[in-house]
């Protein structure tokens, strides 16, 4: 009989069902892997600021019945203030004791960020375990916004020291791999996966107005302000009654869009959860997506990986309209999405244009998508990853 191996698992999140791509993977990814693995326990550490709400029930309901008694959560609580969220779950983490007796972990999985592997780095009990890191972005170029350029070089040499701790880095895009193994660093490649089950529904309508929708997080490095500069343009340029255009999701332009419905062609659905988001995707016959990528030194920066999201349209068969970038040029192409120069609006704006005129052909490349989402399967996703953890679990 195989001994219990126990994983534990860090991420500076409140893990909300709605939060972002992070967590729509961990409420995917980990109840299946524990399901899988019998002998397997797992320790979650998040992060709860006060103005938050409690996600921990959510959290291991989504755990079979069964398998919830190999399952311990730890959320560090913080209240909002001067010093970053995240520098207050690495100060939460350094101070947890170690439970005397208690056997340390066989690996700890970090998600995100070099900062979520410090957290994991700082904390006790954890001391002596192997450490992985699955890389959701490349760091300095989605904060270049935020980075004066005299700190990115500083900042630049800490992300190097703190990924070289690791035992074992994975990447959720080759975008992503490419970037740090230009670094030098060895980097696995895992992309991301999705329910293909869940995501079957009947092909898009692409009747006028079309539906277009940007569903995510509502940032700058997301493209939040292009898209809703776009429905701006299609409604100054005559357009109005051919598109309506739909934003879920919360972030810094959460109040633009809640704005932008006074213009008539856009509703601001706000953040909807992911297990909601089937029913609103049935009425939509468009999905864009605007990750930027490559863009750090200009001040608007982009490392983006393979999107949930993204994944998601495609299986859904949704018509896909991306930036001509690495990122959705990795999992989509000519045959089943178009693509616009990044930044443009007016190429997005002809793209849409051409979408409504030629609606057989866009639901052809919809129905190539939606073949193409067939490789991005979870049960393939966790095999990659169990491959590459053997080592230790």
């Amino acid at each position: 009989m195989t001994a219990p191996r126990t994983l534990a698992l860090v991420m500076i999140s409140n893990f909300g069902r709605s939060d972002g791509g992070r967590e729509t993977w961990a409420y995917q990814f980990l109840p299946r892997l524990l399901s899988r693995d019998p002998g397997l326990h797992l320790d979650i550490r998040g992060l709860r600021a006060d103005d938050e709400p409690d996600n921990l029930p959510g959290l291991m309901a989504a755990f079979a019945e069964q398998d919830r008694s190999r399952v311990t959560c730890k959320f560090h609580r913080a209240k909002r203030g001067a010093i970053p969220l995240s520098l207050k779950m690495l100060g939460a983490m350094f101070r947890e004791g170690n439970p005397p007796a208690r056997k340390e972990p066989d690996l700890v999985l970090s998600v995100g960020s070099f900062v979520d592997l410090l957290c994991a780095l700082a904390a006790r009990p954890f001391s002596n375990s192997p450490k992985a890191l699955w890389l959701r972005t490349i760091y300095l170029d989605e904060k270049a916004h935020r980075i004066p350029n005299w700190l990115r070089p500083l900042l630049r040499s800490v992300e190097t020291a703190v990924l070289r701790r690791a035992d074992l880095l994975i990447a959720n895009g080759d975008d992503t791999a490419a970037n740090y193994r230009s670094r030098g660093f060895q980097v696995e490649v895992i992309k991301n996966a999705v329910d293909l089950d869940r995501w079957k529904m009947p092909p898009p309508q692409l009747e006028e107005p079309i539906q277009v929708a940007f569903i995510g997080r509502l940032a700058a490095v997301k493209g939040a302000a292009e898209f809703l500069d776009l429905a701006k343009h299609l409604a100054q340029s005559g357009e109005k009654s051919r598109f309506h255009f739909h934003v879920v999701g919360e972030g810094e332009f959460a109040d633009s869009a809640r704005a932008a419905q006074a213009g008539g062609n856009l509703t601001f659905h706000g953040p909807v959860r992911n297990e909601d988001l089937p029913g609103l995707m049935r009425a939509i016959d468009v999905c864009v997506a605007l990750g930027f990528v490559g863009l750090g030194e200009n001040g608007r920066g982009g490392g983006s990986g393979v999107s949930n999201a993204v994944l998601e349209q495609m299986a859904a068969g949704r018509v896909m309209l991306c930036w001509d970038n690495i990122a959705y040029g990795q999992v989509l192409d000519d045959r089943s999405a178009y693509f616009a120069a990044q930044g443009s609006i007016s190429a997005l704006a002809g793209q849409l244009q051409e979408i409504a005129a030629n609606p057989d052909d866009a639901l052809r490349r919809a129905a190539e998508a939606a073949r193409q989402a067939q490789h991005y399967s979870f049960d393939g996703h966790i095999e990659r990853f169990v491959g590459a953890v053997k080592r230790w679990l």
